[in-house]
C-alpha cells in the first residue's frame, strides 16, 4: 500500500472517541486506516491546542484520548519562519496550524484529514490543498472508490417536494438554522415545487430545490433579470467533503444556463466555508447579508470577466457558458473503460449490448465521476500542454460502445505535468481521479505518468467519427497518443461541432 502515514486532526479524532454518537464516515475511516496498515500520527501542536481548553475535564479526556496514537514532534524552528512558509500567524491556533503543515511539506507523512476549513484554505494557499483531505475524500482515496451516490447526473432525480419523507435526516440541520423550515417546506409541497435528490440506501444524501424568481424578488440588482434562486442546496453530513457538491452544483448550472436564466443566486451563512469556497471557484460573487444574515452569493450570464488570464479562467468562472478559443488544442485519446468513468453519460453500450450490460457495470471500486474537474491519467510522450488549451476526447475502438473511434467530449485544461513517484501520483490525483491506486501503480511501471487537470465543458454534437476527422484533415489516422492539431484543424473542428451540456441521443 502506497499510502502508510496519515497524519489526522483532533477534529477527527476527538468525535471518534467521545462518548457520544460517532460520526458514520469518521468511524469507516478510522476502522479502514487500521484494516489497511495505514499508521494513524497525532501532532504535538494538537496537544498544545487542547492544553488551552479552560474546561479540565474534558481538557484531561481529550488529552488521555490522543495518547494511544504516536506523536509527531514540533520541528525546531521560528516562528518567523513558518510565517514565510505558511502565512500570517495571528494567534495560538495558527501557530498550531502552520507546525502541523511543516509536517506535511517535509513528507513525513503522506497525509493531513482535517475538518478545519481554516487549514485548508491556508494549505491551498501555499500549495499543500491536495494533501489535506477532508474525512470524506480520504476514505474514498483509501478506499479506492467513490461513493455510492456520485455516480452519474442521470442518477440526480427530478421530484416533487411533497413526494420526499419530511424526517430524511437531511432535513434535521435545516430546521436547525431555520425555525419556520416545516411551514416554508409544506408550502412547497402544496405548490408541487420540484427537488434535485441524490439517494443511497439509507436516505437522500444531496438536496436541490429551486425557485424561479423572475419579477418576485426584493433585491435591487436582480430585480431586472430572469432569475433562478436555489432555496436549498443541502449535502447529507455523510457525504460533505466529497464530490457530491460539484455534482449538484453542476446539475443547477446547466439548468440554468439551459433555461437562458441571467442570473442563479442562493444564500448561505458564514460557516459554510466549504459551499462558498466551491461556488466562488466557478465565478459566483458575494453579494452582503439578507436580514437573517445570510451572504447573498451569485451567478450571471453573459459573464463579464475581465481578469480572466486565460480560456481556462473564462470557463472556470463563467462556467458553463463557452466562447471560441483562441489557445492551442489537442486530440487525446481514451479507452473506453475510462471514456465510462470520467464521461458517464456519453458512453453508452450499442444497441447489440444493452442486454449484456447494464448502466451500472463499471468496476465498483471507481465509480465514474460527473464532478466539473476532472484528471485524466497517461503515459503519452507529450511534454507539454499549455493552460487554457482545449482537449476533444477521442474514444479509442470498442464495437460494444456507440461512440467507438469518435470524439465525443471537450474540456480546457488547468494543469499538465509528469508524476514519477506514486506518492506524488495519489497526492496529485486525490480529489479527482477515477483511477484506482492499484491503477496508478501499473501506469507508473511504464514510465512516467502525465497529469492532466481539466473542466469539462460539454458533449461534442455531433460526436465526429474517425472518417469524417480524417475527411476535414483534422487527424491522419487513429490516433495511438496525444495529437496536437494546428490553429486551422481547430477551427474547422469548431466550425462543425457545437458543444452541448447533453450527449448525443
Amino acid at each position: 500500500m502506497p499510502i502508510g502515514r496519515i497524519l489526522i486532526d483532533t477534529n477527527v479524532l476527538i468525535p471518534l472517541e467521545d462518548a457520544t454518537e460517532v460520526p458514520e464516515t469518521h468511524a469507516a475511516l478510522l476502522r479502514t486506516l487500521a484494516e489497511q496498515g495505514i499508521t494513524v500520527f497525532v501532532h504535538r501542536a494538537s496537544y498544545d491546542d487542547i492544553s488551552r481548553d479552560k474546561n479540565i475535564a474534558r481538557r484531561k479526556q481529550s488529552i488521555s484520548k490522543l495518547a494511544k496514537y504516536p506523536v509527531f514532534e514540533k520541528v525546531i524552528v521560528s516562528e518567523e519562519t513558518l510565517s514565510k512558509e505558511f502565512g500570517q500567524i495571528s494567534n495560538k491556533n495558527d501557530l498550531c496550524d502552520c507546525y502541523i503543515l511543516k509536517t506535511i511539506s517535509d513528507d513525513l507523512c503522506d497525509f493531513l484529514i482535517s475538518e478545519d476549513n481554516g487549514l485548508h484554505k491556508r494549505a491551498a494557499a501555499v500549495g499543500l490543498g491536495q494533501r489535506v483531505l477532508r474525512v470524506r475524500e480520504a476514505l474514498d482515496l483509501i478506499k479506492g472508490v467513490y461513493v455510492d451516490a456520485e455516480i452519474s447526473l442521470h442518477r440526480v432525480e427530478d421530484v416533487f417536494c411533497y413526494q420526499l419523507d419530511k424526517n430524511d435526516p437531511i432535513f434535521f440541520s435545516l430546521r436547525d438554522d431555520y425555525d419556520e423550515f416545516d411551514d416554508w417546506f409544506e408550502k412547497c409541497c402544496k405548490l408541487n415545487r420540484k427537488a434535485w435528490i441524490v439517494r443511497d440506501g439509507n436516505g437522500i444524501c444531496g438536496l436541490v430545490i429551486v425557485k424561479d424568481e423572475t419579477n418576485e424578488t426584493d433585491i435591487p440588482r436582480f430585480q431586472e433579470s430572469r432569475l433562478l434562486k436555489v432555496c436549498t442546496f443541502k449535502i447529507a453530513d455523510t457525504y460533505r467533503g466529497g464530490r457530491l457538491g460539484e455534482h449538484l452544483l453542476r446539475k443547477i448550472l446547466w439548468y440554468a444556463f439551459e433555461s437562458k436564466y441571467q442570473v442563479v443566486y442562493l444564500t448561505a451563512f458564514e460557516k459554510q466555508y466549504h459551499l462558498r469556497e466551491l461556488l466562488a471557484y466557478f465565478g459566483f460573487k458575494e453579494l452582503g447579508q439578507n436580514a437573517r444574515g445570510e451572504i447573498i452569493t451569485y451567478k450571471e450570464w453573459p459573464a463579464n470577466i475581465e481578469d480572466a488570464e486565460d480560456d481556462y479562467d473564462f470557463h472556470r468562472l463563467a462556467y458553463p457558458e463557452r466562447r471560441i478559443g483562441t489557445s492551442s488544442a489537442y486530440i487525446i485519446p481514451i479507452w473506453p473503460v475510462y471514456h465510462q468513468r470520467l464521461f458517464p453519460e456519453g458512453t453508452k453500450k450499442t444497441s447489440s449490448q444493452l442486454e449484456l450490460f447494464s448502466e451500472n457495470d463499471a468496476d465498483p471500486r471507481t465509480p465514474p465521476s460527473n464532478s466539473i474537474r476532472k484528471v485524466y491519467l497517461c503515459s503519452s510522450p507529450t511534454k507539454k500542454i499549455k493552460r487554457g488549451s482545449f482537449v476533444y476526447f477521442y474514444m479509442t475502438q470498442d464495437d460494444a460502445f456507440s461512440a467507438s473511434q469518435r470524439i465525443t467530449c471537450v474540456g480546457v485544461v488547468d494543469s499538465f505535468r509528469e508524476i514519477s513517484c506514486i506518492s506524488e501520483l495519489i497526492a496529485a490525483t486525490a480529489k479527482r481521479s477515477v483511477y484506482s491506486i492499484a491503477e496508478q501503480e501499473v501506469l507508473l511501471r511504464k514510465g512516467p505518468v502525465k497529469v492532466l487537470d481539466f473542466i469539462m465543458l460539454g458533449y461534442c454534437q455531433p460526436a465526429l467519427n474517425l472518417e469524417r476527422l480524417l475527411e476535414l484533415n483534422i487527424l491522419r489516422a487513429h490516433p495511438q497518443s496525444i495529437v496536437k492539431i494546428t490553429e486551422r484543424q481547430h477551427s474547422v473542428l469548431q466550425s462543425v461541432v457545437n458543444i452541448s451540456l447533453r450527449p448525443e441521443s
